[in-house]
């Protein structure tokens, strides 16, 4: 049977009040006039946009008028003769909340914790290096994925709601950054700065991300293909005593990793008749 409008869950003051204390802790430790040690902590909070929030849609007030009393909206058969809806406005109003999107989304903000701990070394001579090793981990991220409802008992295959937006999403960074500099008044003056950075995320996209449901009832984190895992930046610097200055900046980065989004996630049954995430080859028949 077919059942009218469900309320969602209550609202909170985390989405419509939300806030947070957000630390930043830095301390440093000189060991001697060569060598420093420096560690940093940070929790952050980031508010989404407005429209990953509300959205409304401007219906034709009109469309009240073409309803059951007067001939003009007729129900679908074997739905029901009303289900709530006794108008044309009522029924478009559903069919975009339901397969479009949402008008509201209670959605939190998204938070994140971070840390990083540095070696700096001072060769004299204008020489010095910095390693800087770091780890930062992302909550409550906002992703939208569309929910299994059922699976056709018939066919077997899943039946998956409208798009629906949620704190679902994790991301994991965890990189290093090599720092060196060769300073001189005259002549020849050189850096170098090189970050490799491993981020992992169960979602792959980072403007408006949506993700497989299959996927994340999988828990799968995907090795994301938004982020270059090196990136490297070199500068020289050459100063004349007779005031000539020439600078050349070049910089580099690896690529993105190839081959995420080669398999998909999806739901199949198992012998129980339990819908399970299963990893598949991507392909237009699975996916």
């Amino acid at each position: 049977p077919i059942v009218g409008t469900i309320p969602g869950a209550p609202i909170g003051t985390d989405v419509t009040a939300p806030s947070q204390i957000s630390p930043r802790l830095a301390l440093s430790y000189q060991l001697n006039t060569a060598n420093t040690f420096r560690f940093s902590f940070g929790k952050n909070i980031e508010f989404v946009p407005s429209s990953a929030v509300e959205n409304s849609y401007s219906i034709p007030q009109s469309l009240k008028n073409c309803n059951i009393s007067n001939g003009c909206f007729i129900p679908l058969p074997g739905f029901g003769r009303f289900n709530n809806i006794s108008n044309l406005y009522q029924q478009v109003q559903i069919d975009l909340t339901t397969n479009n999107f949402a008008p509201y989304t209670p959605v939190r903000p998204q938070r994140a914790v971070n840390y990083d701990a540095s070696w700096e070394h001072d060769f004299g001579g204008g020489n010095e290096l910095r390693i800087t090793p770091y780890y930062r981990k992302g909550t409550d991220y906002v992703v939208s994925s569309s929910q299994l409802l059922f699976t056709n008992r018939v066919t077997g295959q899943p039946v998956f709601g409208p798009p629906h937006e949620s704190n679902a999403g994790v991301n994991e960074n965890t990189g290093v950054e090599l720092a060196f500099d060769s300073r001189r008044t005259f002549g020849l003056s050189s850096s170098l700065a090189v970050t490799y950075d491993n981020t992992f995320a169960n979602y792959d996209s980072d403007f408006f991300p949506s993700v497989n449901a299959a996927a994340l009832a999988a828990n799968h984190f995907f090795h994301v293909s938004y982020v270059a895992p090196i990136t490297a930046t070199a500068n020289l610097v050459w100063n004349s005593h007779h005031g000539f200055h020439i600078a050349a900046t070049v910089p580099y980065e690896s690529g993105y990793p190839y081959g995420v989004g080669k398999r998909v996630y999806q739901f199949q049954t198992n012998a129980n008749g339990v819908s399970v995430p299963v990893s598949v080859l991507n392909t237009d028949v699975n996916n």
